[in-house]
């Protein structure tokens, strides 16, 4: 409640909200580390398709992954971004791969990632919040560039003023 009405919050995607900006800041800010693989992952590919990929090494490398020619077509990933889950490493080079090849941004790839993360790691739609929490999150929202939308564009917050409530109730 506030002084305009009353806001109804949607905890999810208040939450992805925060999530997804400080996942973003994070990537855009290259604040993460890399790990280098044990054993590196063999990648195959036509020649012209290694070389188109190679093409984009440089982005690669500042984003976190370290490739390399090992033949006519096979391309070696020897290093990752530490934020990767373990085990999907070959799934996400090939997806940035490909949006690179489409011709997207490092900056709009990162964009995707933070926003799929951050869905994943935020509270859900029916999981219990203590208004300690939600009060947390009403605090980092309103310090957050967009805080009325979550990055897949649904809104964190309708507001109802006294007016519309007044209306609703045949009280005008």
């Amino acid at each position: 409640e506030a002084e305009d009405g009353f806001y109804i919050i949607d905890q999810h995607t208040a939450h992805e909200r925060i999530n997804y900006e400080l996942k973003r800041k994070g990537l855009e800010d290259r604040s993460f580390g890399t790990q280098n693989l044990l054993t590196p992952l063999i990648l195959d590919y036509s020649r012209q398709e290694a070389d188109s990929i190679l093409e984009h090494s440089q982005e690669l490398q500042e984003a976190g992954f370290q490739i390399d020619s090992i033949g006519e077509g096979q391309i070696a990933l020897r290093m990752v971004p530490d934020f990767l889950d373990p085990g999907s490493e070959v799934d996400t080079i090939m997806h940035v791969i490909q949006r690179l090849a489409e011709g997207e941004s490092m900056v709009r790839v990162y964009d995707e990632y933070a926003a799929m993360k951050a869905c994943k790691a935020s509270i859900k739609k029916n999981d219990v919040v203590h208004g300690s929490v939600l009060a947390e999150i009403l605090k980092q929202l309103s310090q957050c560039e967009d805080p009325s939308r979550c990055p897949h564009g649904r809104p964190t917050m309708l507001r109802l003023t006294r007016n519309e409530l007044d209306r609703m109730f045949h009280r005008t």
